[in-house]
């Protein structure tokens, strides 16, 4: 990979108080979608994994290992929800982009990242995208968090969140290393 590689990334708020992300749960087992935003308040989807829950034989319901790796990471990096000094974080969300291309596996690259403070920011955005279960993609629902989530200050906040984040993580080195 050249020296210019900026690889994108997607902004996966986090539910506050659960700590999951939005995922679009479709009736078929293999339909399972991650919801994020990226540069200029673009929605973007990711295909994730999610495995049957059965009990006495019976389909129960399904879990989602993301699930449990974000949980993982968050307690990995932020033990009892604390950053390295002793402080409470208040607020996580989690950044991702997906690499591969023919022939190759396709790999879903992902860290969290904690916040001191509650951005009410992230709360609106994880809300947006939540509204979108259900929805058809280019309905008129779909369209008015589109264009909320494009139009200016949002797009121009979500795009200086991604600015901080991609220095803070040194997100072309972290993903370099992770498809390496």
């Amino acid at each position: 990979m050249d020296e210019h590689f900026d690889p994108s990334m997607h902004i996966i708020p986090l539910d506050k108080e659960t700590k999951t992300p939005v995922i679009l749960a479709g009736e078929a087992e293999g339909d399972n979608t991650l919801a994020a935003v990226t540069d200029n308040g673009r929605i973007s989807f990711f295909p994730i994994e999610a495995k049957a829950v059965y009990m006495d034989g019976e389909r129960i319901g399904r879990t989602f290992p993301l699930l449990q790796d974000i949980s993982k990471r968050i307690e990995q990096h932020f033990p009892h929800e604390q950053d390295v000094h002793g402080n409470h974080v208040n607020q996580f969300l989690a950044v991702a982009v997906m690499y591969g291309s023919r022939g190759k596996e396709v790999k879903f690259i992902f860290e969290v990242w904690g916040f001191l403070e509650q951005f009410r920011e992230l709360d609106v955005i994880y809300s947006k995208l939540n509204s979108l279960h259900g929805t058809t993609v280019g309905g008129a629902e779909y369209r008015e968090v589109e264009e909320y989530l494009s139009s200016y200050p949002v797009s121009n906040w979500i795009n200086q969140l991604i600015a901080f984040l991609k220095g803070e993580l040194s997100w072309s080195d972290y993903v370099r290393q992770a498809l390496d």
